[in-house]
């Protein structure tokens, strides 16, 4: 395809860049846990929304499906500080700015979510946030990306 003086074409592989000049990508932590949880809406009400969520050990983000590339909200677990159970399957996270309200499918599941949330604070507390997604390997499937090859970012050139 052909493009006009106004668009612009840039090619990075997945597996690094291709071109010297061209920025560097951006990093993220592999995905420590991932599932469906009902999210109360700020409002409060008693209607859930059904969230795909998934962990990683800088953000706690959340999707309208399992499908969507791009989150509607995210939580940096640096801003979380605490994690409590609330009642039959439904689980609290606070942060100093809001406080978000889930809902898991079993008290087992979200015994589980709580779990992993309390190992990735307690890592930020003592220091150690480069590991925690080693040392929580073993509790929980660690999504692996198998993918490679190049990527074309497309756009118009800025003024």
């Amino acid at each position: 395809s052909s493009f006009s003086s106004s668009e612009s074409s840039s090619v990075y592989s997945t597996s690094g860049s291709i071109s010297s000049d061209a920025p560097e990508l951006p990093h993220y932590s592999p995905i420590i846990k991932a599932g469906w949880l009902d999210k109360n809406p700020p409002q409060g009400s008693y209607i859930y929304q059904k969230r795909w969520v998934k962990l990683d050990n800088d953000y706690l983000r959340y999707y309208d499906t399992d499908k969507d590339m791009y989150s509607k909200r995210f939580i940096p677990t640096s801003s979380i500080t605490r994690v409590t159970n609330i009642g039959d399957q439904k689980f609290e996270v606070i942060t100093v700015n809001r406080n978000f309200v889930f809902r898991a499918e079993s008290d087992a599941e979200r015994s589980r979510w709580v779990k992993v949330l309390h190992q990735i604070i307690d890592r930020r507390k003592s220091g150690d946030s480069e590991r925690t997604h080693l040392c929580l390997h073993n509790i929980c499937n660690i999504e692996t990306v198998d993918k490679s090859g190049y990527l074309e970012l497309r756009g118009c050139k800025p003024k």
